[in-house]
């Protein structure tokens, strides 16, 4: 109980900083708040080593795992980046229904190896179709169907182009989880 009361605290107190800091290195709100949820992880994992919410060794660590969550998570996103912009400039000028099959096959990651690639696209389309929100199904399709860049997909969210890729990675990941089984 006493542990419970000491993250609520730590929480009331330091979120909306971290969040800033967050910000402030990642510039994208969901990144933020992912490193967020991912730095109290952290915390309350070592929550038995955190004396007075209100000290400055306290504050000092805190702010330690945000700046610290914060540049992993913008480090990954230099690497997905250059992966992705790799990824695409590999299949520019290849055939479309070809192209399509390989970017659900390679940058999914499906850990079974299906022979017929358009068999495993359906196999995808029907579980995005029954499984997910029409959200995700927009972005699948503009994706993965349509076969938008990053800054198209932005045009048309009116986001930023670093969004588009964060949610498209959110949703490939989200894929892979529910495909896992099935496809």
């Amino acid at each position: 109980m006493k542990n419970i009361k000491k993250i609520e605290q730590l929480y009331t107190i330091y979120e909306q900083p971290m969040y800033r800091i967050a910000y402030a290195i990642l510039k994208n709100e969901w990144q933020a708040e992912d490193a967020v949820s991912d730095s109290f992880e952290k915390i309350i994992v070592n929550i038995s080593k955190i004396g007075n919410p209100r000290s400055e060794k306290t504050k000092r660590y805190v702010i330690s795992i945000i700046k610290n969550a914060a540049i992993d998570q913008y480090r990954k996103n230099s690497k997905e980046n250059q992966r992705v912009i790799a990824f695409d400039e590999r299949f520019q000028n290849t055939d479309s229904d070809y192209e399509s099959d390989v970017i659900v096959q390679e940058s999914l990651s499906f850990e079974k190896q299906v022979n017929n690639g358009s068999e495993l696209l359906s196999e995808v389309k029907e579980i995005i179709n029954s499984d997910f929100t029409q959200e995700e199904q927009k972005l699948f399709d503009l994706r993965f169907i349509q076969e938008k860049n990053y800054k198209e997909i932005a045009s048309d969210y009116d986001i930023t182009e670093s969004a588009a890729r964060k949610r498209t990675e959110r949703l490939r990941k989200k894929i892979k989880e529910v495909c896992y089984g099935h496809c």
